[in-house]
Formats: structure tokens, C-alpha cells, sequence
């Protein structure tokens, strides 16, 4: 079936473009489905109930080589998403999401070098987005469990929801160094190349945005890496800025994994003090079988918010993920304290998915 998309895409592409000939197109992508249960308590959000679902549907497009020797290739991907409240979407309890579009992440790739990639994109990680989440997840990273409800955060980066430019270097030991140049950061996805970003009140507008990476594998089993963002902004106290680094390594001749990951970032503000989180999270995750893995996650959260100290959120996680072929089914167990950084504030959820890769 997927030789058969592949063939007529091809096919159609070529009829309306006949004047490009593209070297091979390759059709991926998947849909998942998922039910969210469980309690709350405090004061915050109630838990409900709800399920949630996604597509994505990706094309890449490799042209070959220019007539300079150059390999060049594109990709774009269709991404739909609907949530509402009672029905959210597969990362968040009570979202109201809707979303359909095409091209919600997108990149071409020029090889200047074997070694230098340059690009242009929007969505796709790189910089300190490419770095993360370095620790293992069996099912899903801390942040992305029921949403931005419990208090974990991802390293601020330049790469989602913005268009941005960089270049890709490849090293020894599997390395790669990953940068990302944002012009304004107010440039989101959908933003046209004959549009202009409105600039006309410049007060608490973001400006320029950068971010470096590396990550690579000095030894076998062993990946670590490193990432830092920093801004340019107008009429702010505090401009947007992240560190984080992580490790894992995979004990050679068992199937466990374990790897830590350190989070700290600076929310950019017009208030009188920053807003600072640091994250520490430790993560295992072991294959049972070739078919079944099981992990846990433990996630601590600190926040100072204009100069005071929030309690700090707690995370645990469990989880497993079986996969047949193309068929995968997940579950993952949420204990969350203090979520959010509010004393007293806690949720249990359970999480089961269905994921189809194709």
C-alpha cells in the first residue's frame, strides 16, 4: 500500500509540475487516539474524562544533487488536530484546539559539505530544541503528558511555531553541532514570504532569537548534549533564554536505559523580576521484550516568579509501550504534586493510547 501512495503521488506531483523532477518522494506519518482518566484536587483545572486524537502526515522530497554536486531535499507534513473541552487533544486534558493545515512543519536541506547542512524551516527541532529530552521516555517526555497542567517545562527554544534558519555540522563520534537564527521571533509559521511582521510598537515585542546545540556519542551507548537559547528583545525586563543538558546511556548487553536532564529557563517579562524554572528530571527505561518496554520518570520543578519561590512541583511517571509492526499501544500512569508549583494542588491520571505508524 505504501509503494502504492508513493507511485501515484509521484505521479500526481509530476503532472503538475512537469518541469521538476523530483528523485524520490517518501510518504510517512501516523494517527493516535487516546483516553485520559483519572482525579484531581486543589485548586486549578478539574481532570476530565477525555479523548483526544492526531495526524500527521509528512512528504519528503529528495532532489538529488544540483548540477553543482549539492544533495538537496524538502519535506512539508500535514498535521490535524481538533480538541474541545470533554475532548481534548492526545497531549492535553480540557484543550479547545482546531487544527487542520498544511505545511505545520516544514524544512529544506542543502549540503554544502559532507560534514555542513544548511536550512531553512519551521517546526522541525533543531538548536536546543534537538536537545531537549535527551533522557529516555518510554511514552512520552514530562511536559507532554496532560498539557502544561503539571508545572514540567521543556527548554524555551526559537523552533516551534517559528520559522528560523541555521545550519547542521557533523562531527566525530556521531556528533552534531545544531544552530538556529530567528530574525523576530513574532514570525510563526504562518507567516507568508511577501508578509511583513507588524513592528509598529516595539514594547514587549520579542526581536532576535538564537539557539546551539551539540550532541554526540563518545562512546558506545552513551549520548549526551547541550543546548542554550538566548534573545534580543524590546522593552522588557527579563529577555527569553534557556541552558539544558542531558545524558543517557544504554548499559551495553541489557536493554536498560538511563539518563538525566537539566532544565533551567528565563520567561521573558515586562514585570519588575524574571520568571526562572529549574528542572531536574532522572529517567529509566528497560525492553522486556523485544515487543514491550517499560519506564519510569521522576520530574522536580523549581519556579521563582518575580524574585519569590514557588513550592516546587513533583512529577512521577510510569509507563509502557507495546508494539506490533506498525501498531503500537501505550500507557502511561501520571502522579503529579504540587502541580504547576501550587501548594496542595495534584492530579493522577492514566493515559492509554493507540498509535498507527505508516
Amino acid at each position: 500500500m505504501k509503494n502504492k501512495i508513493k507511485t501515484l503521488g509521484v505521479a500526481l506531483v509530476g503532472s503538475m509540475m512537469a518541469t521538476t523532477a523530483f528523485t524520490q518522494m517518501k510518504v510517512d506519518g501516523h494517527q493516535e487516539w487516546n483516553l485520559i482518566t483519572g482525579s484531581s484536587k486543589g485548586s486549578g483545572n478539574i481532570l476530565e474524562k477525555t479523548v483526544g486524537k492526531e495526524t500527521r502526515l509528512r512528504f519528503t522530497f529528495d532532489m538529488g544533487k544540483l548540477p553543482n554536486g549539492m544533495p538537496l531535499n524538502t519535506s512539508f507534513q500535514i498535521y490535524g488536530e481538533r480538541g474541545a473541552s470533554g475532548a481534548a487533544t492526545v497531549e492535553g486534558a480540557s484543550s479547545s484546539v482546531n487544527r487542520g493545515v498544511l505545511g505545520d512543519e516544514y524544512i529544506i536541506n542543502l549540503g554544502v559539505t559532507p560534514a555542513l547542512t544548511v536550512y531553512a524551516g519551521g517546526e522541525v527541532p533543531k538548536g536546543i530544541e534537538s536537545v531537549r529530552t535527551i533522557q529516555p521516555n518510554v511514552t512520552n517526555r514530562p511536559a507532554d503528558i496532560i498539557g502544561n497542567q503539571t508545572g514540567a517545562v521543556d527548554a524555551n527554544d526559537n523552533t516551534s511555531g517559528r520559522n528560523y534558519i541555521g545550519f547542521d555540522y557533523a562531527t566525530a563520534m556521531k556528533g552534531v553541532a545544531s544552530f538556529a537564527f530567528t530574525p523576530n521571533a513574532r514570525n510563526a509559521l504562518g507567516q507568508i514570504t511577501d508578509g511583513a511582521a507588524d513592528s509598529a510598537n516595539k514594547v514587549g515585542q520579542t526581536g532576535s532569537q538564537y539557539s546551539f546545540s551539540y550532541r554526540l556519542e563518545p562512546a558506545a551507548g552513551l549520548l549526551i548534549g547541550a543546548g542554550i537559547l538566548n534573545s534580543n528583545q524590546h522593552g522588557v525586563v527579563d529577555e527569553a533564554k534557556s541552558r539544558t543538558a542531558g545524558i543517557r546511556y544504554t548499559i551495553p548487553g541489557t536493554a536498560l536505559a538511563v539518563g538525566y536532564q537539566y532544565t533551567n529557563n528565563t520567561d521573558a517579562t515586562t514585570a519588575t523580576a524574571s520568571i526562572e524554572r529549574k528542572q531536574n528530571t532522572l529517567s529509566a527505561v528497560f525492553g522486556v521484550t523485544k515487543e514491550l518496554n517499560i519506564g519510569i520518570s521522576r520530574t522536580e520543578t523549581e519556579r521563582v516568579n518575580e524574585g519569590v519561590k514557588q513550592v516546587d512541583a513533583k512529577n512521577t511517571i510510569v509507563g509502557a509501550a507495546y508494539t506490533l509492526g506498525g501498531l503500537q499501544f501505550l500507557y502511561t500512569y501520571l502522579n503529579s504534586d504540587n502541580a504547576a508549583n501550587v501548594a496542595g494542588r495534584e492530579y493522577q491520571a492514566h493515559v492509554f493510547k493507540t498509535k498507527v505508524n505508516f
